[in-house]
Formats: C-alpha cells, sequence, structure tokens
C-alpha cells in the first residue's frame, strides 16, 4: 500500500478493497462465533457446527491449535466471549464434579455404562478414565483414587465373590 498512489488508494478503500485476505477470514469467523454467542449466550460450538453455511466448529479448533500465533487483541477478543483455549479439561472438570455429585446421591463411583448426568454421559466419561488410566495426569489420578473410583470394576465384583465364598465356606 505504501507504494500506491493515494488517489488509488483511496479508490481501493472506497471499494472496501481486502488488504490481508487471511485477516479479513478471521474477521468473517469472529462474527460467525459473534452471532452464535449472541443467541446462544456461550461459545462452546461443537466441531461439526456450521454457523450460516460458515464451518464455525472448524475455525474455532484452527484457533485453538494456533495459540501461540494469535495476537494478544485476538486473544483478547476471543476470551472476551467466553472462548475456552482447553475444552479437554473443561471437559475433564465436568465429568469430574459430575461423578462427585453421583457419589454423593449414590454412594458409590459405580457408575453404569450408559448413565447421562445433566446432558453429559457421565457412564462414558467413566469407561474412558478407566481405559485411559495411565495418560491421566497424577493430580487426576489421586483425585480420582481419593474418592473411591473404582479402577476394575471386574475385578472388584471378582474379589468380593471370592470373598462370599470363603465366609460360605
Amino acid at each position: 500500500k505504501d507504494w500506491m498512489p493515494i488517489e488509488r488508494l483511496n479508490r481501493l478503500n472506497q471499494l472496501s478493497f481486502i488488504w490481508n485476505l487471511f485477516d479479513e477470514k478471521w474477521e468473517i469467523g469472529f462474527s460467525h462465533l459473534m452471532s452464535f454467542f449472541k443467541r446462544e449466550g456461550h461459545s462452546n460450538v461443537t466441531r461439526e457446527h456450521i454457523e450460516n453455511g460458515f464451518k464455525l466448529g472448524q475455525w474455532i479448533g484452527q484457533n485453538r491449535t494456533k495459540y501461540e500465533n494469535l495476537s494478544e487483541r485476538r486473544k483478547q477478543r476471543l476470551e472476551e466471549l467466553g472462548f475456552n483455549w482447553d475444552v479437554h479439561k473443561e471437559q475433564w472438570d465436568k465429568g469430574y464434579k459430575l461423578l462427585l455429585k453421583f457419589k454423593e446421591r449414590q454412594g458409590h463411583c459405580k457408575v453404569p455404562a450408559s448413565h447421562i448426568d445433566d446432558e453429559f454421559k457421565l457412564g462414558q466419561w467413566v469407561g474412558t478414565q478407566r481405559r485411559e488410566k495411565s495418560k491421566l495426569t497424577i493430580e487426576r489420578y489421586r483425585l480420582l483414587d481419593a474418592i473411591g473410583f473404582i479402577w476394575d470394576p471386574l475385578g472388584e465384583q471378582w474379589d468380593k465373590g471370592v470373598f462370599h465364598l470363603i465366609k460360605f465356606k
């Protein structure tokens, strides 16, 4: 732009000429996120979500991936809409809180696989923690262990069975 005569620059600006295509694409994505936010009251967009023909879920994922390269202004604008940079942490925290409530109600952490609590598939979440046990952080492992989380429900049933068999004998 610096090399162009001011008259030409002004004419192009009057035509809303796009000087930076990448900035323009980001602004389009942000405007779709704003629409979603105004309608839904949050910015928790699913990966597959399409907003007025725009693949907003993919745009969200790209911004999370490119966090380090985003300008502070863009980060700030996203955060003003409650943008969550770490969806996995949020999901884990939600699962843990719901498991605590389940235990408070039921007195144990033996969540049936199909159990849904507050529209959250808590039974699947519990199964994932068991399967992915080796990938859990020490902090998460200790949190679950401290509340009596059953890591091997079949093993626990077997142990109980043997205990009752011995008692019977």
